[in-house]
C-alpha cells in the first residue's frame, strides 16, 4: 500500500530586502541613515512524494478501519425507506381525521 507525504524536494535560492530604519542618538540627531539591505536565501521546495507504507502502519490503518462505519447496504436503505414512508401515510392519516371531523 502507498502513501503521499509532504516533503521538502529541493531548495532554490531567493532574495530578500531587509529595511533597516534610521538609528539615533539621545539628542534625535540622525546617526545613520535607513538603508536597505539585499540577501540571498535558500527556500525549501515542498512537494508530494509517494512511499510504501511500513508494517505499523498498515496495522494502525487497519486498527482504525472497523471504527468507521460501514455504508448501510441496498436492502438496510430500502427498508428504512418503507418504514419512513409507512410513519408518514400514518401521520397524514391522523391529520385527515382530525381536519374531517
Amino acid at each position: 500500500m502507498r502513501i503521499a507525504e509532504y516533503k521538502q524536494v529541493s531548495t532554490r535560492t531567493e532574495q530578500q530586502t531587509i529595511h533597516h530604519p534610521a538609528e539615533y542618538d539621545e539628542f534625535g540627531e540622525i546617526v545613520r541613515e535607513p538603508w536597505d539591505e539585499v540577501i540571498d536565501v535558500e527556500v525549501p521546495v515542498m512537494g508530494i512524494v509517494y512511499r510504501d507504507m511500513t508494517p505499523e502502519e498498515i496495522k494502525e490503518w487497519e486498527d482504525q478501519r472497523p471504527q468507521t462505519p460501514q455504508p448501510p447496504t441496498l436492502d438496510e436503505r430500502v427498508e428504512n425507506l418503507e418504514t419512513r414512508t409507512d410513519d408518514t401515510e400514518e401521520a397524514l392519516k391522523m391529520i385527515l381525521e382530525r381536519t374531517v371531523v
